[in-house]
Order: structure tokens, then C-alpha cells, then sequence
């Protein structure tokens, strides 16, 4: 308990000024309740850093996994999704890229889907990567797959595109003939995938796709 210096009320230990008189309170008074105040402020500051960096991390563990859930192709075992086909277009290359998966260990593309004048761009997610293939038709009618790698170029993933009869590689610019697709291999050819026509589909084993995972 403190005591006005001038009027001798009774002062509460927090009081500023003497509220019978208006007189101040003593100095050693006004000393305490900032030493009061600043231990106060103090705690304060000292959880406002840990709280906003648990904040931060549980907006980006949330930020995460929504972009995961929006973005991921495969399932927890990391296996393609099965029979899961969609398409969706690149404006920067014209090209129409598709995304497929495989059902009892095939993956099956609608024959009725290839251009003859430019190869839409397969993508068969497989344990977080996406092994890219195309598929054309030769001069003869026949399918060709192969994927959109080689094993002179394929470390730069920049793939080929198709002009009319040309295959051409947009990482060294080397032309070929769409003839050629499937069935030559090594330097800059695209690296071939064995396949079969059953009815309107074209018919690609899994496993083959997965065996060219190493080029992406």
C-alpha cells in the first residue's frame, strides 16, 4: 500500500495519480508499474514469433497438400491411375497433350484420335514421373509408337513435333520420316514401343511404357 505524499490517501500500486487529490504518484510508484509494463510487453513479443511461424507452417502444409490433391496423377503406390484418359492442349505448341493410364496392364488409345498431321502427345504417369509417347500413322496406313525421347537427346525433355511426313526433334532440329517411326532406334530416333491394333484401338503394354521411365 502506498501513500499521497501531499493529501496521505491510501494509493493503489498501479494508480498514476492519487484520485482524492490529482497529486502524483511518487517516482518510485511510476518506476514499478513501467518495470511492470515492460516485463508485460515483453511476454508479448516473445509468442508472437513462434506463433506466426507455426502459422506460416500450417498454411504451407495446407498449400501443399491442396496442390497435390489438384496436380497428382498417380495413386499413393505410385501406379498410373487405371483407364483414366484426358487431354487437354498446349497454346504455346498447338500440340493436344492426353493423359492415359492403363487398365488390366494395357494401355488402349482410340485409333480414331491420331492427326496425320500433327501426333497428339501421350502421357502415362508412373511413379511421380510422366513418360511421354507418341503415336502416328505411316505412309502405309500402319501405327507407329514410340516415345517422345531419344537416347542422343533426351536429357534436355524437349521431345519432337510433326510437320506433314517429318518428324523433327526441337532439341537439335534433325528431321525424319514419319516411316521411320518405330522402327529405327539409336542417335536421334525417337526411342520405339511395341504395339498392336486390336478393332479401333491401339493396344500398348504397360510394362513397355514403364521400361522408358529411365528417359524422363
Amino acid at each position: 500500500m502506498n501513500i499521497c505524499s501531499k493529501c496521505g490517501a491510501e494509493m493503489g500500486s498501479d494508480w498514476r495519480y492519487c484520485k482524492i487529490c490529482g497529486s502524483g504518484a511518487p517516482k518510485n510508484m511510476t518506476a514499478e508499474l513501467q518495470q511492470k509494463k515492460g516485463r508485460v510487453v515483453s511476454e508479448e513479443r516473445r509468442w508472437v514469433k513462434p506463433a506466426l511461424l507455426s502459422a506460416g507452417i500450417v498454411f504451407a502444409v495446407l498449400s501443399a497438400w491442396v496442390l497435390y490433391a489438384m496436380f497428382s496423377t498417380t495413386s499413393p503406390t505410385g501406379s498410373s491411375r487405371e483407364g483414366s484418359i484426358a487431354s487437354s492442349i498446349d497454346a504455346s505448341a498447338g500440340k493436344t497433350h492426353v493423359l492415359v493410364g492403363r487398365e488390366n496392364g494395357v494401355v488402349r488409345i482410340p485409333i480414331a484420335d491420331l492427326d496425320e498431321k500433327a501426333f497428339p502427345l501421350y502421357r502415362y504417369p508412373y511413379k511421380g514421373k510422366e513418360i511421354k509417347f507418341i503415336l502416328l500413322r505411316a505412309s502405309d496406313g500402319s501405327v507407329r509408337a514410340a516415345l517422345d525421347a531419344c537416347t542422343a537427346c533426351y536429357r534436355e525433355k524437349r521431345g519432337y513435333r510433326q510437320d506433314d511426313a517429318l518428324v523433327i526433334c526441337n532439341n537439335c532440329g534433325i528431321s525424319l520420316r514419319t516411316d521411320d517411326v518405330g522402327r529405327l532406334s539409336g542417335g536421334c530416333n525417337p526411342v520405339p514401343v511395341a504395339g498392336t491394333v486390336e478393332g479401333q484401338y491401339v493396344v500398348l503394354q504397360a510394362r513397355d511404357l514403364e521400361a522408358g521411365a529411365r528417359f524422363f
